[in-house]
Parts: C-alpha cells; structure tokens; sequence
C-alpha cells in the first residue's frame, strides 16, 4: 500500500470520496481482454488478477478517470442494477484495486 495516500482516501465524509477521481497507475500495469474476461498483470508485484464482466467494465471507466458516483451511476445504467447494489460493488472494486496500489487519486 501507499504510504500517503491522498486526501480524498482517508476523508470520512462520504460526499468528499464520492467526488473523489479515481484513475488506474499509469506505470507497470498490463491488461488484455481475453474471452469474456479482462486478463491484469502488475509487473511491480507479478500479481495477476481476473475481471468479471462488470469488474472490466469499471476497469476501462478508470483507465481514462471517473469519480465514485460516476462509477455507481454508469455501472447501474450498463448492467440494470439498482443503485445501492452499484454503489455496493464500485466501492468494493475500488476498495480492491487501492488495496492492491493499482490507482491514483487525481481530484
């Protein structure tokens, strides 16, 4: 894990992490589509990950940057998903993806 971790991370106010723009680190990360999955390899730590349908499809929104809410809101729309049960999972997958130093916070 990072050792700072911007603002927007540790913010308890859950407005604030919302608006928070996510985007996938820009060093030291491959991915390809293979199938019905999206194939991930950190070359930092040889960690090799494998995404669901919904979990590439969060995957490309944070290759070009998205906030929470536009995570949730898109998510929703895309798989016909209520938005609680969206926001369940955005803020799980980020969650992973932080845990596993794969995003920057940029906003």
């Amino acid at each position: 894990m990072v050792a700072e971790q911007p603002v927007c991370w540790e913010e308890m106010n859950v407005q604030s992490s919302i608006e928070c723009q996510y985007q996938l680190r820009k060093d030291d990360l491959v991915w390809r589509g293979v199938a019905d999955e999206t194939i991930i390899l950190d070359l930092r730590t040889s960690l090799y990950l494998s995404l669901n349908a919904a979990g590439a499809y969060l995957w490309q929104s944070l290759e070009k940057g998205a906030t929470e809410r536009h995570l949730v809101e898109s998510l929703s729309t895309e798989f016909g998903i209520d938005g609680d049960r969206a926001s369940q999972d955005v803020k799980a997958f980020i969650a992973c993806c932080r845990e596993r130093d794969l995003l920057e916070a940029t906003g």
